[in-house]
């Protein structure tokens, strides 16, 4: 089987990354149900080595980005790849704090701590989202579709009542954090995000 061209091996990786992420909260969230540790650190290591896969995704972007400027004939893929390139910083945030997420969904099952149902709901939820996204990536499609369910879930989060447990609300706060990194990949901007969120978050 032939290799992908150069302008479309971006789009699948980052499309790769972003479903990995949905794998990752869902297994999460599936964690927390069960109470399984088990489940939870198996999670967790995934969301420590989705780093390595962001990385392949930088390489791979800047590769695609350097045969479209050299060669005439993909020029016009330049705009594609670059929305590709967009994506790479939210990326990174959204990793780092979903790993955070995790890490403390495993803190408060081997420390016993409650985590609401309606909290684990926000996880699944998200997951949910993720995978829309990444299947949107995948088909080269906008991800505008998305930013509906995504607001939906920062109001969710908004109207819960706070629960005492550090876990519970180190994880209700990623969520959050999580909610405007993955705006960013359905096309807005840093400020547009954050004003969505300040907005939803009412």
């Amino acid at each position: 089987v032939a290799p992908a061209p150069p302008p479309r091996r971006p789009r699948v990786q980052a499309a790769a990354v972003v479903a990995e992420l949905s794998a990752i909260l869902a297994a999460t969230a599936n964690a927390l149900r069960q109470h399984d540790i088990g489940l939870a650190d198996d999670a967790l290591t995934r969301a420590r080595a989705s780093e390595h896969a962001l990385d392949e995704l930088r390489g791979l972007s800047a590769e695609g980005i350097a045969v479209v400027r050299l060669s005439p004939f993909r020029r016009r893929h330049l705009p594609a790849v670059q929305a590709i390139v967009d994506l790479v910083e939210p990326l990174d945030r959204a990793i780092r704090n979903i790993r955070v997420l995790v890490r403390r969904a495993s803190v408060a099952l081997s420390e016993g701590e409650d985590v609401p149902a309606a909290y684990v709901d926000l996880i699944s939820s998200l997951a949910v989202v993720t995978a829309e996204i990444a299947g949107r990536l995948s088909n080269r499609e906008l991800a505008e579709g998305s930013r509906d369910a995504l607001t939906a879930i920062m109001r969710a989060s908004s109207v819960m009542e706070t629960h005492q447990g550090l876990s519970a609300e180190v994880i209700r706060a990623q969520v959050r954090s999580a909610v405007l990194d993955l705006l960013m990949l359905t096309g807005l901007r840093y400020d547009e995000a954050r004003d969505l969120v300040r907005a939803a978050g009412r």
